[in-house]
């Protein structure tokens, strides 16, 4: 039997109800078995705009390592950070289901998830100067908090407990695309790119400080 196909129509209406903060369409996509891929293709998408957006940034700011950030932040540090939100719903489907006594299906978890991951593509507004930070912070913010509210709609439990779950998968996902920004790598995409930028800039720092003692 063929697989029905999804109107691109209904896709982007979808993601623009997440940002509005429409928490309604959580609990519509919940219940459309045939939108998982166009739910995974949503995330992906976007993160791939949060890691255009980071590069974008990182030209207009003039900084060197041009080519080097776009491999390694652009392309690889999203094919880790979409690794990685897999991983991030594997922690709260495991804590949901074996810890906190409720239940989930980890399909239905994907497929409100993936939506939810629309506000990254706001990070790619971040070349914007004097904005860029706060534009990074601000989308990842709301990807937070519009995952938990995804997963809260697929999953049966207390809501507290959902948040702790979807708290520790973040928590995993965002420490270890930071520990993936070192100062002299850029695996990861978008607003990461403040945090090896500021590795590079405390290195230089410290080695000024080490000739001024010399």
């Amino acid at each position: 039997m063929q697989a029905q196909a999804i109107d691109p129509q209904v896709i982007l209406n979808r993601v623009i109800r997440v940002l509005r903060l429409d928490a309604s369409v959580f609990e519509e996509v919940r219940d459309d078995a045939s939108f998982l891929i166009p739910s995974v293709a949503v995330a992906a998408i976007c993160t791939l705009l949060m890691g255009l957006g980071g590069f974008l940034w990182w030209l207009v700011q003039g900084f060197g390592d041009k080519g080097k950030v776009l491999i390694e932040s652009f392309i690889l540090g999203s094919v880790f950070s979409v690794a990685l939100w897999f991983v991030w719903l594997g922690v709260a489907y495991f804590l949901i289901t074996n810890v906190f006594g409720g239940k989930a299906d980890f399909q239905r978890m994907v497929r409100t998830a993936g939506i939810a991951a629309a506000p990254l593509a706001i990070a790619v507004l971040m070349l914007i100067p004097l904005l860029d930070f706060g534009i990074g912070l601000a989308a990842v913010g709301l990807f937070f908090f519009t995952t938990t509210a995804a997963i809260n709609a697929a999953a049966e439990a207390d809501s507290s407990k959902i948040f702790m779950a979807s708290a520790a998968g973040f928590a995993v996902w965002a420490v270890v695309l930071s520990i993936l920004s070192f100062k002299d790598t850029y695996l990861a995409p978008g607003p990461f790119l403040f945090e090896s930028l500021a590795r590079a800039m405390s290195s230089i720092v410290d080695v000024s400080r080490s000739f001024r003692i010399g």
